[in-house]
């Protein structure tokens, strides 16, 4: 027995051993998921359900302003809206919710932003929250645009009410270009200058400026008002040639040139077109050197890449080498310890009978019982041999099966904070899932349909489920039929086939 356990111990580095994968993650991301850590299962707070709805947004601007992951980014926010922070905290829940919107508008879902948007407008005019209802208004403005620009001109002048009202300086400058650009594409070019004009040229940069009076000088042109455009367009070409902007110089004389030609100053027209084919030219020789520049760039890259992919290929090779020589030698070490095991027990066993038959009739009361005792510490002994080399043969068994991202979901089960924390590792694994669930199902999922898709999902038997959600097996099947239901499975069709498709 002193070799087996001898050899369980040269055994554990072995079993112990595998190739550690690095994980890059961002940096506010790694931050939010320690703070989610803070938070144990069970009743919590009013404050901590603000807390944890300020984390999950963190979580889901990074996902959709940094990587444009939208699902993800949604999943996040939907996450900081449960429970019931709508009414302890209606303020937060309304700018999440126009925060929902502003992502279904950069997915083109006009019909969800609008909806979304209208229940954050709904509490922000309750509460009286003038920054939300400038938001809100902007976005609707925003999504009607491309649908109906009546109602976009609306909503964009109700941002600017509420803008000038909160003296919002950035704001008011956005809804009035707004405005005036809605003017211009009804081709109403009286009121975009009257508009435009309202912006204050103090409080932006000198390039906006310069563009802006180019807007006006081509929106006086439209209108036949030439002395006016010359006026504007001049100044604009003044500023451009103080910043030396050759795109900016272009732009001007090409305005420069409409006008002349308008005034039939053809001598004017002329220097002006020779002003822009220059800067023309001069745009493409620009052009061509950044493209050369990249290009350059480009193939540094890709030639680091190629020697970093040879370089991690070798790496890979010999880690697999190193792991296949580690696991053929657990695997002769094991035999080797099975059959000695074996041999030692037959041996023990015979030998045991024999003492047993040779005594029998001389041993006292006494000694049987001694003999007794003996007996069952060696059964005790061979019951712990046993259960080493099970235990063996399922670390054997965890070292050389795949799915090792799933063991390391199925063991989160175990642990305090056992659902929120498997939930948040199973959506970085299957990215989106719920999401689509959740968009799929004709009725509300609850908080156990979620959990047994979840582990439908990862093909756990019936059996497997119920061990895990401490349920009997009849109550699994009857969750599954109504899961089933509440997605509309064609007839025929397995639940575990249509989750492993999602």
């Amino acid at each position: 027995m002193k070799f087996v356990i001898l050899s369980t111990i040269f055994l554990l580095p072995f079993l112990g051993m595998s190739i550690n994968k690095e994980v890059q993650e961002d940096s506010i991301l790694e931050n939010q998921r320690k703070k989610l850590k803070n938070f144990q299962t069970g009743e919590i707070t009013e404050e901590d359900q603000k807390e944890l709805a300020k984390i999950y947004v963190k979580m889901a601007q990074v996902y959709a302003d940094k990587y444009s992951m939208y699902d993800t980014s949604l999943y996040y926010f939907q996450k900081a809206n449960q429970a019931n922070l709508k009414n302890i905290a209606p303020s937060m829940y309304s700018k999440i919710m126009f925060q929902i919107a502003n992502v279904y508008s950069l997915t083109d879902k006009i019909d969800l932003a609008i909806v979304t948007n209208r229940e954050a407008m709904k509490i922000g005019e309750v509460l009286k929250d003038t920054s939300i209802l400038i938001r809100t208004n902007w976005l609707m403005g925003k999504a009607y645009y491309s649908l109906d620009l009546d109602s976009s001109l609306y909503f964009f002048s109700e941002a600017n009410h509420f803008a000038n009202a909160f003296q919002d300086v950035f704001m008011l400058q956005q809804t009035y270009r707004a405005i005036g650009q809605v003017y211009i594409e009804k081709k109403n070019y009286d009121s975009a200058l009257v508009i435009l004009k309202r912006i204050p040229l103090e409080s932006i940069g000198v390039f906006s400026v310069c563009n802006l009076k180019l807007q006006f000088a081509m929106l006086y042109l439209n209108i036949d008002d030439t002395a006016e455009a010359l006026h504007y367009a001049l100044d604009a070409k003044g500023i451009a040639d103080s910043l030396k902007n050759i795109s900016l110089i272009k732009n001007s004389a090409e305005l420069l040139q409409s006008i002349y030609i308008k005034n039939n100053n053809y001598l004017k027209a002329y220097e002006a077109q020779a002003l822009r084919n220059k800067m023309k030219d001069s745009i493409k020789s620009l052009e061509v050197q950044k493209n050369i520049e990249e290009l350059t760039i480009k193939y540094d890259v890709e030639l680091k890449e190629e020697k970093n992919k040879q370089l991690k290929s070798a790496l890979i090779a010999t880690n697999l080498k190193a792991k296949n020589e580690r696991f053929i030698m657990v695997i002769m070490l094991l035999i080797v310890l099975i059959v000695f095991g074996i041999v030692y027990y037959g041996y023990t066993t015979k030998k045991r009978r024999l003492i047993v038959s040779d005594m029998k009739v001389k041993l006292s009361e006494a000694t049987k019982r001694e003999l007794m005792g003996r007996l069952k510490h060696s059964q005790h002994m061979i019951l712990e041999k046993n259960n080493l080399i099970n235990r063996l043969k399922e670390d054997i068994n965890e070292n050389v099966e795949s799915g090792e991202k799933t063991k390391r979901l199925l063991d989160k089960l175990h642990t305090k904070n056992e659902w929120s924390e498997f939930l948040v590792e199973f959506e970085l694994l299957h990215t989106g899932f719920f999401s689509k669930l959740n968009q799929i199902a004709k009725e509300p999922l609850t908080k156990n349909d979620t959990r047994l898709s979840a582990l439908v999902k990862l093909n756990l038997s019936n059996k497997e489920i119920s061990d895990l959600l401490f349920v009997s097996e009849a109550a699994v099947k009857k969750g599954k039929n109504r899961l089933t239901k509440k997605i509309e499975l064609e007839k025929g069709e397995r639940l575990s086939s249509y989750m492993n498709k999602l």
